[in-house]
């Protein structure tokens, strides 16, 4: 014989013992999607260094063309600044402007680093004279990434 079911011990209103863990709800699983056929892999664009370096060889390139013109012609304020700037055949700068460009702060920090060492022992003369063509390779990089930011229209 079976005791009557009553109002406090219906199956839906049954209450486990004291201490024991309420089960977890669970959810239907949602159906899968079929009828979406899969994505097609699409070609990976080239890398982010493989681009930063390209456009510092062409910023090497332009530096060595603007030296040219500066030695043909009659201007000795541009023959003094590019005279600052050209340790290294301009590759600190190229590289200093690219990586300023597409915000590689690594590629800066590695630089910086790489000419501590190339040129150790070092006086401070020699320092500055290595490191100013970085430090005006990241401004005149910050300095296109905002221009060509602004002629796209987005906020810098």
């Amino acid at each position: 014989m079976t005791p009557e079911p009553t109002d406090e011990r219906t199956p839906q209103r049954y209450y486990a013992p004291r201490g024991t863990p309420p089960r977890p709800i669970m959810l239907p699983v949602p159906p899968s999607p079929v009828s979406v056929p899969a994505r097609p892999k699409a070609a990976r664009p080239p890398g982010r260094l493989l681009r930063m370096f390209t456009h510092a060889f062409f910023f090497l390139i332009a530096a060595h063309v603007v030296t040219a013109l500066a030695d043909q012609t009659s201007a000795p304020g541009y023959r003094t600044v590019l005279r600052f700037l050209a340790p290294g055949s301009y590759l600190p700068l190229a590289v200093a402007l690219s990586a300023a460009l597409h915000a590689q702060r690594g590629i800066m920090i590695i630089l910086v680093g790489l000419i501590m060492i190339g040129i150790w022992p070092f006086t401070i003369n020699d320092l500055a004279r290595w490191l100013v063509p970085v430090g005006a390779g990241i401004i005149l990089g910050s300095l296109l990434e905002i221009v060509i930011r602004e002629s796209h229209g987005e906020a810098p």
